[in-house]
């Protein structure tokens, strides 16, 4: 068996408050089983995410990703998630060709690799973009993983950007991030909001940078 190490990170209190969930969540020391490492290879860790609110120093838009492949689970259509996966049209974790919507850059950390510096990877591999860290936003504690969410300054990248898992990349304003949350072509909405709530509070001085929210322990 293999241990689970959490990430190293510019931030202490990030990194101690990762250990306690992981502690919770999946027990002291918890591992994994060896067979999974090909997947790690290939995708990341899958405890470990970290994304990001990209900001246009000029316009002060934030940069999105319109992704083009969309998990199954996501699909409400149960005779077409059947159809989607007794054809063939999915791959092994469930992704499949298709809408995937708008979502801020985010992703997977991989093994050896700092959250920073898996965020900074991330960005330039959706966007094309170089980026600069301005601080911590908030984390986001769930089951299965944990998910730090950065304020980021762009210091350079092109005006459009496209990969086999991302069709285009646009800057929104904050307004124009809540009406693709209304018309309910976000990706991960809950998470996108969040971010976008806090980077608010913090913009009127609400919340302070770096405020870390502390891991609240496992829900009885």
């Amino acid at each position: 068996m293999s241990k689970i190490i959490v990430p190293e990170t510019c931030f202490p209190e990030l990194k101690n408050e990762a250990i306690k969930w992981l502690a919770d969540v999946f027990g002291l020391n918890p591992e994994y089983d060896p067979a999974m490492q090909p997947t790690i290879d290939q995708y990341g860790l899958p405890w470990f995410r970290a994304a990001a609110l990209v900001m246009d120093d000029k316009t002060g838009k934030m940069l999105l990703v319109h992704e083009s492949r969309v998990n199954i689970k996501k699909v409400k259509d149960e005779n077409f998630k059947k159809w989607l996966v007794e054809t063939g049209r999915c791959d092994s974790e469930g992704w499949t060709d298709g809408d995937g919507g708008w979502n801020i850059p985010a992703g997977r950390i991989a093994q050896n690799e700092s959250f920073e510096e898996g965020l900074a990877r991330e960005i330039k591999e959706e966007t094309g973009h170089s980026a600069k860290l301005l601080g911590l936003l908030y984390v986001r504690w769930e089951k299965k993983y944990m998910m730090p969410t950065y304020l980021m300054k762009s210091i350079s990248g092109p005006e459009s950007h496209k990969t086999a898992e991302i069709s285009e990349t646009c800057k929104f304003s904050i307004d124009g991030i809540r009406a693709l949350n209304d018309a309910g072509v976000l990706r991960s909405p809950e998470s996108v909001m969040d971010s976008i709530n806090v980077y608010n509070e913090f913009r009127s001085r609400k919340r302070d940078i770096n405020q870390i929210n502390p891991w609240p322990g496992v829900k009885k």
